[in-house]
């Protein structure tokens, strides 16, 4: 039993001496890990920004929604934008016609004041008020009094606030026409008549041009035989020859003539210059007359008239 003991403490005496280095060399190798508290993290909450207020500028156009609605705020000078619109239903008339004038884009069952006025020789200025319907628009026809005046402008008025401008142009007139020299003429079935125009022209551009002219001999105006003559291109006052043709039946007939700017009659109509009764058309008598002549005195032989003699109705020839 004594042996066993001893054997069992060798045993143990053995362990512990080949296991113990290993053990030490453990704790020398394997490092001892703490957990080290790392510092808390500094969360900077960043401060917040100011930005100025800014007060947007007014404006009138009203594409732009700014919540604030202005009404009757116009430019000085305006013909035609996207919110209200002045205009003509022509760029250029002739002296007699009618300039019809409308707006709309304006205060819905307002009155307005409207001027249509020309400084040109001899100065015109008619002022009238205006209303607008339901729908801000209105419609104002005005007569032309017949005198050539190149420019006219269009203004209209909220009081004495310009809502608006536009402008039109009465760029040509005939003065005057002749025929075969003279007011009026009588000729024959067809015959040639040799005309002379007048025509004042003003302004540029298209304005100042005369290359045509339009005639008409009937007892109504209607479609017109065009001229196209030499080019007038500059300001002024021209004149041109041609001619025209009578009407193949006999009556008493109106000379009608038209300047135009272009060369086919049919741009920049002038006012119309009617010749009233300045053609009269006849059938030319081809019959000679026949002639009665009465002889009074003293009656000798043979016929012969002895003495002085009275002839009427003709000539006597003396053989």
């Amino acid at each position: 039993m004594r042996k066993f003991f001893s054997f069992a403490a060798l045993i143990s005496l053995f362990i512990n001496l080949f296991f113990t280095p290993i053990s030490v060399l453990a704790q020398e190798i394997t490092p001892d890990i703490t957990p080290t508290a790392l510092p808390e993290a500094i969360i900077q909450t960043p401060e917040p920004t100011v930005l100025p207020t800014t007060t947007p500028e007014p404006t009138t156009d009203p594409s732009i929604s700014t919540g604030v609605v202005v009404n009757d705020v116009f430019p000085s000078t305006v013909t035609d934008n996207s919110w209200f619109k002045l205009f003509t239903d022509k760029l250029d008339y002739a002296p007699t016609e009618i300039a019809v004038i409308s707006g709309n884009g304006l205060s819905a069952n307002k009155a307005y004041s409207l001027t249509i006025s020309s400084t040109d020789d001899p100065a015109t200025s008619t002022t009238i008020d205006v209303t607008t319907d339901a729908n801000g628009s209105f419609t104002y026809s005005y007569q032309l009094d017949g005198i050539y005046r190149p420019n006219y402008s269009v203004v209209i008025k909220d009081g004495e606030v310009v809502v608006g401008t536009t402008s039109f142009t009465d760029s040509r007139a005939i003065n005057s026409a002749t025929l075969n020299g003279g007011n009026s003429v009588t000729v024959a079935p067809s015959a040639s008549i040799t005309s002379v125009v007048s025509v004042t022209t003003d302004g540029s551009g298209s304005n100042s041009r005369w290359r045509s002219t339009g005639w008409r001999v009937s007892t109504s105006a209607g479609t017109m035989a065009c001229i196209n003559h030499t080019d007038h291109d500059n300001a002024g006052t021209h004149t041109e020859t041609f001619t025209i043709t009578a009407p193949a039946s006999t009556g008493t007939y109106n000379a009608y003539f038209i300047a135009y700017s272009n060369d086919g009659c049919s741009s920049g109509a002038s006012s119309t210059l009617t010749k009233t009764n300045g053609v009269t058309v006849q059938n030319s008598d081809t019959t000679p007359p026949v002639i009665s002549k009465v002889i009074t005195g003293t009656i000798g032989s043979n016929g012969w008239y002895k003495g002085n003699v009275t002839v009427t109705g003709g000539e006597l020839t003396l053989n």
